[in-house]
């Protein structure tokens, strides 16, 4: 029990770093990024960080993906195109994984249900529900 316990405080508070973090680059960019710059010695790349520029990334960026000799190039996935997008899907991952612990152990499953679980939440309710609301209540042009 204590396990969960520190396990879920754990997953909550660095859920937390990471919205304070994407709130930090939506609204104080260059301070951010000169903080960075200071705390860590690292220059951040504009490019992936700034949401000002990042944004076009999901449009820009393309994955080429070699299997058996095929060749696959495809757009990356929004989730990984840039800092906003990549921090988000991280601490939407932190709170799926609590959910997914919590119902485990409050049911008596077998560990591996967490990994069900996880998924399940992570693509079919989280993707579903946001690709459902995006496509029919927030885009209002769409034909």
């Amino acid at each position: 029990m204590i396990f969960i316990i520190i396990t879920t405080a754990f997953l909550i508070f660095f859920a937390m770093f990471l919205r304070s973090l994407v709130h930090q680059l939506n609204f104080n960019y260059p301070r951010t990024r000169e903080r960075i710059k200071r705390v860590f010695g690292v220059d951040i790349d504009d490019q992936w960080w700034n949401p000002a520029l990042s944004w076009k990334n999901k449009y820009t960026i393309k994955w080429t993906i070699d299997i058996f000799g095929f060749r696959w190039i495809t757009k990356v996935m929004v989730q990984f195109s840039d800092a906003f997008h990549t921090l988000n899907t991280i601490e939407l991952g932190c709170y799926d994984l609590i959910i997914s612990i919590l119902l485990v152990s409050n049911f008596g499953l077998a560990w591996w249900w967490t990994i069900i679980i996880f998924l399940f939440i992570g693509l079919a309710l989280m993707g579903g529900v946001f690709a459902i609301a995006y496509d029919n209540l927030w885009q209002e042009n769409k034909k």
